[in-house]
C-alpha cells in the first residue's frame, strides 16, 4: 500500500490523488485481488488510510475472516463484479496465491487500458507469474514501467526494501516450525510439515 500510494503522487507519474481524500475531495478507489495474508493486510491498511476498498477472493472463508477483522470493506467472490469496477479504480493490488500453481491472469490488458491515466498496479503475486496480463517481473533498480498509461510495480522480492522488518517478522514465526521439524516422525505425523515438502526420496511431490 505504501508504494502504491506514493506512485499515485504526481511527481511519480501518478494521477495526483490523495488515497484517503479530504473532506472536500473524493477518496481513492482500491481493488485488491486476493484476501489471503497479504491481500487482507493490504485491504485493512487501505481502509485505515481512508480509501474506498473492494476486495475479491474466491474463498468465502477468506472474505469472512477479512470482514471479521475490518468492517467497512466491500467484499465479493464474484470476479465479474470486481473486474467491472476497474475503470473507476485508482490502485489495483494483485495478491492471489494458488498453491503449487501459476496464478490465473484475471485482469486483461483491455481492463488496464480502461483505467484512468496515472493509475497504479502492484502485483504481489508476480513470484507465481502474476494475476495481471501486463505484469512482468522487475527489481528495485528499475521497479516500475508504464503500460496503457498505468504505472506497474511488480518487484519480485518486495520485502527486500524493508529487511529489518522482514527479518523480525520471519524470526517471530520460525521457532514454531523449527520445533515441528525437530519432532519425531514429523514427516508422517505433522500435516503442516507434510504439505510443505516438495521433494522426498528423489521424488517431486508438488
Amino acid at each position: 500500500m505504501q508504494i502504491g500510494v506514493n506512485l499515485l503522487h504526481l511527481q511519480h507519474g501518478g494521477s495526483g490523488i490523495l488515497i484517503g481524500g479530504l473532506e472536500q475531495s473524493e477518496k481513492g478507489n482500491v481493488l485488491i485481488l486476493g484476501a489471503g495474508s497479504a491481500g487482507r493486510q493490504a485491504a485493512i491498511l487501505a481502509h485505515s488510510m481512508g480509501a474506498n476498498v473492494f476486495t475479491y477472493d474466491c474463498s468465502d472463508a477468506a472474505l469472512a475472516l477479512l470482514k471479521s477483522q475490518q468492517a467497512g470493506i466491500k467484499i465479493s467472490s464474484n470476479i465479474d463484479e470486481c473486474l467491472n469496477s476497474i475503470p473507476t479504480t485508482d490502485l489495483i493490488i494483485g495478491a492471489l496465491l494458488v498453491t503449487g500453481k501459476k496464478t490465473p491472469k484475471l485482469v486483461t490488458r483491455k481492463h488496464i487500458k480502461s483505467m484512468k491515466k496515472g493509475s497504479v498496479v502492484i502485483d504481489i503475486s508476480v513470484d507465481q507469474g502474476g494475476c495481471i496480463a501486463t505484469t512482468k517481473a522487475t527489481n528495485y533498480d528499475v521497479p516500475t514501467y508504464v503500460v496503457e498509461g498505468v504505472t506497474h510495480f511488480c518487484v519480485a522480492n518486495m520485502p527486500g526494501a524493508v529487511p529489518r522488518t522482514a527479518t523480525q517478522a520471519l524470526a517471530h514465526v520460525l521457532p514454531k516450525y523449527i520445533n515441528r521439524l525437530a519432532a519425531k516422525n514429523c514427516l508422517e505425523n505433522d500435516e503442516i510439515i507434510k504439505n510443505a515438502v516438495n521433494i522426498r526420496d528423489s521424488q517431486i511431490l508438488v
